[in-house]
């Protein structure tokens, strides 16, 4: 997919839903997750992003959209991506859009 039809894609009202109606699934399996493994800070960070997608998911959207967008399986497939695929990659994004580094996965 070339950087123009990514930057359509990205302003996409129909897929900005899209990522609209995964964040609150997403924050809730974070919610969940076991994190017996993760650093204090890593934890808070993951948590509070959830917090704040579950109280106002669309405030979170454009944190998302490139960052869903850059995953070559959906760039390439755009509007046909399948659902499972935006929320995975939803989910494996979700630490760096919540700002987490490497310090605070070793911080326990």
């Amino acid at each position: 997919m070339s950087y123009l039809n990514k930057a359509e894609l990205a302003q996409s009202p129909a897929f900005r839903q899209r990522i609209l109606a995964a964040l609150p699934d997403v924050a809730g399996l974070v919610t969940n997750e076991d994190q017996s493994e993760m650093g204090l800070e890593e934890k808070r960070k993951r948590l509070g992003l959830a917090v704040d997608v579950m109280v106002d998911p669309a405030t979170k959207v454009q944190a998302f959209v490139w960052p869903v967008i850059s995953n070559p399986i959906i760039g390439n497939a755009g509007m046909d991506a399948e659902d499972s695929a935006i929320q995975y990659q939803v989910l494996q994004m979700w630490g760096q859009v919540a700002g987490v580094t490497a310090a605070d996965k070793a911080a326990t």
